[in-house]
């Protein structure tokens, strides 16, 4: 999962294939990401209800106890504890991230 939140919490998300190419969506039916200076995080353990979670679509639940109990195999570094920003252009469309696992 990959995810580009602003300030104010709004967020657009993704998921990687296995060759980790992934697309934001706003939504479940529109995709794309708002202009702007977004923190972001790639995880495999955050759920999205509706996309990769049991629930509904809505609200983001990353404390669910489910996520919890799964191994996160992304360093704290480019999630929890993200160092990884962009500024979200219309002149950029694509945004590659190199994760080392130390």
């Amino acid at each position: 999962m990959v995810t580009f939140e602003d300030a104010e919490g709004q967020f657009s998300y993704g998921l990687t294939d296995a060759s980790g190419h992934y697309e934001l969506h706003f939504d479940s039916v529109a995709l794309g990401v708002r202009k702007g200076r977004k923190t972001v995080r790639i995880s495999t353990t955050q759920k999205i209800p509706g996309l990769n979670g049991d629930e509904e679509a809505g609200e983001a639940n990353t404390e669910r106890p489910e996520a919890q109990s799964v191994a996160e195999r992304v360093p704290s570094k480019y999630n929890s504890a993200t160092k990884l920003a962009e500024e979200v252009t219309s002149a950029k469309t694509v945004y590659d991230f190199e994760l080392a696992s130390k």
